[in-house]
């Protein structure tokens, strides 16, 4: 569990909007604190029937709390503003929780007549409850010419799925096998979303500015796989179905209900050759079908401030990516190296968009409208120059590019990422961690983020046999205690510039307890449930949480 209080944003952010009658300029400046609160815990528990069955059970949660007070000013000026300088003050307050659940429960049995063929029947629960209250309120003066109601809206968003997995495994001749199963996802997503405007101190709901919306999504999927080897070769080939059953429902607010129904064919392959007993090569090919989920879908306008509003799309369809790997592996006693090549493409990605209404009010959504290719490597190295000390990195490089023949928009660019550590067991059995982190530019459809770069070094010190672990942490960004982050985006019709400075240094103690020892291992069936499809959108508060929880 991790608590971080008075996180405080200031940020300068200027948009222009272009139209043929001449531009408009709108600067927004303001400062947000942000007290932010984060969970996770796991339990893993199995037990075994005889030697030929078993059942093992998970259970993990995590949870993001947060509150953010923001003040802001609001200057307008240009065309669109009939050539007269305007301003408002907001007051904007948010409580935003997100919890993810997920508990499973799998059975294995080995047959007796052949203890390498497996059978495994698995069902996992995963739910993502979400709930957001946000007010927001204005200071208007009789020179602004602007007139802005105070507003309260409270939203519930949840994702709830139900998944049934059955798998079969076979080895014969020691170095081949076949694999083949079924899965039933049962995906239910539910957004309401009710709207208050202030009337006469007073909040009054607002129908048909409200949304309770219902977006079901049941997968039914078949699979079958094998693999062999023949001397240094090995080969693996692999072909999975999917249909999907899609329905949209209004409760409450614009849309039409629909249902859509339709499969895809989804194959892989790998080829791997072992140089030595060292090293290995390899080769691979899989498509990757991503799904968006409820932060994508749901179609309720936020109306939060009144001059940009955003909103999802229910009738975002499936991403489909390639991917293609080489990777390369290599192993000694105190040298462990893994390095990847890898491209993908993807011709219907989704990408949030922006433009401006007839009323001056900026409109942020979502669409399939763009073709992503990308071309990247990533190494991971670690070195044991001793039995007490480890030295490691992982990091990345990758070359973007990214279109859109909706909006007639390119971007590309290259962006890294890189990590590297230090670990020592100290006198006492102290340890001492050190890692440094930076992150360069990196490039969306419509523009691109500036980076990171930050230092963070915990000592932490074990126990009763492991089971009770103190640790001092410390993080701070190389650039000194305030951390800057620029953007820009670029459209048709405007162009955005933002500059947030964060204080994020800090310095945390934290207490963890087992109740088992580390050296004590759960058994795990050989296949369990992976449901790595749903694509979810991360909002700026929970960005900024991730960071500082490195």
């Amino acid at each position: 569990m991790n608590h971080s209080s008075g996180t405080d944003v200031s940020t300068t952010g200027e948009r222009i909007q272009i139209s043929d009658k001449g531009n408009s300029s709108n600067l927004v400046v303001s400062d947000t604190d942000m007290k932010i609160d984060m969970l996770m815990g796991n339990m893993d528990a199995s037990y075994e029937i005889n030697k030929l069955n078993m059942i093992s059970a998970s259970f993990g949660v995590m949870g993001f709390n947060s509150k953010t007070n923001n003040n802001g000013v609001t200057s307008m000026s240009g065309t669109s503003y009939g050539g007269n300088e305007m301003s408002y003050i907001s007051y904007i307050n948010q409580k935003n929780k997100r919890y993810s659940i997920t508990g499973s429960v799998d059975f294995q049995h080995n047959f007796a007549s052949n203890k390498n063929s497996i059978l495994t029947l698995s069902y996992q629960l995963n739910t993502t409850p979400m709930k957001n209250d946000s007010y927001s309120t204005f200071d208007n003066s009789s020179l602004t010419g602007l007139k802005f109601d105070d507003r309260y809206s409270h939203g519930d968003e949840k994702t709830t799925e139900h998944t049934f997995q059955t798998d079969f495994t076979t080895t014969f001749q020691k170095t081949n096998s076949v694999s083949a199963g079924v899965k039933l996802i049962l995906r239910n997503n539910s957004s309401d979303n009710k709207y208050y405007i202030d009337k006469n101190g007073e909040y009054q709901f607002i129908n048909n500015s409200s949304m309770n919306y219902k977006h079901s999504s049941d997968i039914l999927a078949a699979y079958a796989e094998y693999s062999g080897k023949s001397g240094k070769l090995g080969y693996k080939a692999g072909l999975r179905y999917e249909y999907t059953f899609q329905s949209v429902k209004y409760l409450i607010g614009q849309g039409g209900d629909f249902d859509i129904d339709y499969g895809n064919l989804v194959p892989s392959a790998d080829l791997s050759y072992a140089i030595n007993q060292q090293q290995n090569i390899g080769l691979t090919y899989n498509m990757r079908i991503s799904r968006p989920g409820i932060t994508y879908l749901n179609p309720y306008v936020n109306r939060q401030d009144p001059m940009v509003i955003n909103y999802g799309n229910s009738n975002l369809e499936c991403e489909k990516a390639h991917n293609i790997s080489m990777v390369y592996n290599y192993y000694t006693t105190g040298i462990m190296m893994n390095l990847t090549l890898r491209y993908s493409l993807c011709n219907n990605g989704i990408d949030s968009y922006s433009f401006y209404d007839n009323n001056n009010v900026m409109n942020t959504t979502y669409g399939n409208i763009s073709k992503n290719n990308s071309l990247g490597l990533t190494a991971f190295i670690n070195w044991n120059p001793g039995k007490n000390t480890r030295i490691y990195t992982n990091s990345s490089v990758t070359y973007v590019d990214m279109r859109s023949d909706k909006l007639g928009v390119s971007n590309s660019g290259w962006q890294d990422n890189v990590m590297v550590g230090f670990q020592q067991t100290l006198p006492y059995n102290y340890r001492l961690s050190l890692n440094l982190m930076s992150s360069s530019r990196s490039y969306s459809l419509e523009g691109w983020r500036t980076g990171f770069s930050m230092a963070m070094g915990s000592v932490s010190k074990t126990f009763l046999n492991d089971k009770l672990s103190l640790s001092l942490s410390c993080m701070t960004p190389l650039s000194g205690g305030k951390m800057e982050m620029k953007s820009y985006t670029k459209g048709a019709d405007f162009i955005n510039n933002n500059i947030s400075k964060i204080a994020i240094s800090n310095i945390s103690f934290s207490i963890s307890y087992s109740l088992s020892n580390n050296s004590s291992k759960v058994k795990k069936t050989k296949r369990t449930i992976n449901n790595s499809d749903l694509k979810e959108r991360t909002s700026d508060t929970e960005s900024i949480g991730n960071i500082i929880n490195q």
